[in-house]
C-alpha cells in the first residue's frame, strides 16, 4: 500500500514523496529506479528495516494511512458510528458550541486523554470534526506542535508554521500575522482551531 505524504505534482514520483507501508514493496520501488539498478536487493531491505525501527515517522505515517482507509468515501452517518461513547461527547458538546450563536456560551475546550488509548482516539476525534465544520460550509483550522502529528490531522499545520511562530518560544514571543493580511483574515474566518 502507497499512501502519498504530499500532493503529488505531474511527472514522475520521488521516493522521498512516498511511504510505502510494505516493506518488500518499498524495496522493489528502490530497485526499480535507475541510479539504483547496481544496488543489492537484500542490503535495500535491510536498510528499509533500520529506516522503519529509527524513522519517527514511520508509526505516523502508518497511521495517517489506516485513518485514510477507514474514513475514505465515509458518510457523516459511518463516520460517527465509528467514535466511541466517550469520543461522541466530545464531538456533539463541541459542535454544539459551534452552532451556537450565543457569545457567553463556552467556546474553548480542553481534550485529554491517558496514553492508553494511543493517538488514533484524537485523530479519529479531531478529523471527524474537521470533517463536520467544513461540511457544515466553515473552517476548520487544525494544528499540532510536531510534524509527525500534523501528517494525521487533515489539512493540519505545526503551530509554528500555521501561526508564523518563531521555532524557538520565548515568553515574549508572539504571532508575525496581523489581523488585516490573508492568514488573519483567515484565523478570524476560522470556525474553529484545532
Amino acid at each position: 500500500m502507497i499512501t502519498a505524504l504530499l500532493l503529488l505534482q505531474a511527472g514522475e514520483e520521488k521516493f522521498a514523496q512516498l511511504y510505502v507501508l510494505d516493506s518488500d514493496l518499498a524495496t522493489r520501488r528502490r530497485m526499480e529506479r535507475g541510479e539504483n539498478s547496481e544496488c543489492n536487493a537484500e542490503l535495500m531491505r535491510k536498510i528499509d528495516e533500520i529506516i522503519r525501527r529509527v524513522n519517527p515517522f514511520a508509526d505516523a505515517y502508518e497511521m495517517k494511512w489506516k485513518l485514510e482507509q477507514l474514513l475514505n468515501g465515509e458518510t457523516r452517518e459511518r463516520l460517527m458510528a465509528m467514535l466511541n461513547p466517550e469520543q461522541r461527547t466530545i464531538f456533539d458538546t463541541v459542535m454544539n458550541a459551534i452552532r451556537d450563536v450565543d457569545e457567553a456560551s463556552p467556546k474553548t475546550f480542553c481534550v485529554n486523554a491517558f496514553t492508553g488509548p494511543g493517538k488514533s482516539f484524537f485523530f479519529l476525534l479531531f478529523n471527524a470534526i474537521s470533517r463536520s465544520v467544513r461540511g457544515l460550509g466553515e473552517i476548520a483550522v487544525p494544528v499540532a506542535w510536531t510534524r509527525i502529528a500534523v501528517i494525521i490531522l487533515e489539512g493540519g499545520k505545526t503551530a509554528h508554521s500555521r501561526f508564523k511562530l518563531l521555532v524557538s518560544i520565548l515568553d515574549n514571543s508572539s504571532s508575525s500575522i496581523r489581523h488585516n493580511t490573508e492568514d488573519g483574515r483567515f484565523l478570524k474566518a476560522a470556525k474553529i482551531i484545532i
